[in-house]
C-alpha cells in the first residue's frame, strides 16, 4: 500500500548544478524572482570560494569576539 522509505542515510545519485540550473521549474522561479542564471552562478561560486578558505584560527577568532562584545551594550 505504502511506498518503502527512503534511506536518507546514504547518498544518492543528485543532479548537476547545470541541471538544475536548466530545469523549466527553476527557470520560472528565477524569473519570478528577477534572478539570471548568471546571477545564480556567480553566487554559488562565491560560496564555492568562501567555503574553499581556511578557516580562521581560534586565537583570530577569539579576539574578533571580544572586540565585538566591547560594542555591545551591556546586559
Amino acid at each position: 500500500m505504502f511506498a518503502p522509505r527512503e534511506d536518507w542515510s546514504r547518498a544518492g545519485v543528485e543532479p548537476t548544478l547545470e541541471d538544475l540550473i536548466n530545469d523549466p521549474i527553476v527557470h520560472m522561479v528565477m524569473r519570478r524572482d528577477n534572478v539570471a542564471p548568471s546571477d545564480l552562478l556567480k553566487v554559488v561560486a562565491g560560496a564555492r570560494a568562501y567555503l574553499c578558505k581556511p578557516a580562521a584560527s581560534p586565537r583570530t577568532q577569539g579576539r574578533a569576539a571580544v572586540l565585538t562584545n566591547l560594542n555591545s551594550e551591556p546586559d
